[in-house]
């Protein structure tokens, strides 16, 4: 889990790093979740949108604490 406060070139270059092991993960057939959280990512919507195209499940805290319960076991099923 990452927190970002503000914006710039470390998110990006975070979520560039994260969608490469994203790659490689799904190459083993492994899931990978990206917590990620912050009011900088509130400025970087297209971003994200992005990422989240490139990686199974990005989540921010309040997401993985009201539904964790149910994403996980899902990723240990499959």
């Amino acid at each position: 889990m990452n927190f970002y406060s503000d914006t710039g070139s470390k998110p990006i270059e975070t979520a560039n790093a994260y969608i490469d092991f994203q790659r490689k993960v799904r190459e083993l057939g492994l899931s990978f979740i990206w917590v990620t959280d912050g009011r900088a990512w509130r400025k970087m919507m297209e971003t994200i949108r992005e990422t989240s195209r490139e990686i199974d499940f990005v989540l921010n805290y309040k997401m993985l604490s009201q539904r964790g319960s149910l994403i996980i076991p899902k990723l240990l099923n499959d």
